[in-house]
């Protein structure tokens, strides 16, 4: 069962993807971070490597639909980091999404923590 739901999530991650490249045709920084997901899925422990990135914070933050918690935007940014760079432009795509939009970003993320819950 616990393959399934790993299946599943792949499919779900990369759906979100595609779909945030259907809202940002020819964006080369959404491009890359789907490479870079579709490479992150093939490995076969990534589910022992989500460990670092679901936390109870994260969690509460998808649940409660709170970016700036979800970002870590409650922390300090610095030092510059390939990771808080990808966070300030990941902000600046939100703000250019339709609130239809946004709120298919939060049920892909709901949907994803439930899958990872049951991995």
């Amino acid at each position: 069962m616990e393959n399934k739901y790993k299946e599943i999530f792949k499919i779900q991650a990369i759906n979100l993807a595609n779909d945030l490249i259907l809202v940002f045709p020819n964006d080369i920084f959404i491009q890359k971070v789907k490479e870079d997901l579709v490479i992150y899925l093939s490995d076969e422990n990534f589910v022992i490597k989500l460990n670092e990135y679901f936390s109870p914070e994260l969690e509460i933050s998808i649940k409660n639909r709170d970016l700036e918690d979800f970002l870590g935007f409650n922390q300090y940014l610095l030092p510059i980091s390939k990771e808080n760079i990808a966070k300030i432009k990941l902000q600046k795509y939100w703000n250019n999404l339709s609130l239809k939009n946004k709120d298919k970003v939060w049920m892909y993320l709901d949907l994803l923590l439930k899958l990872y819950n049951n991995m």
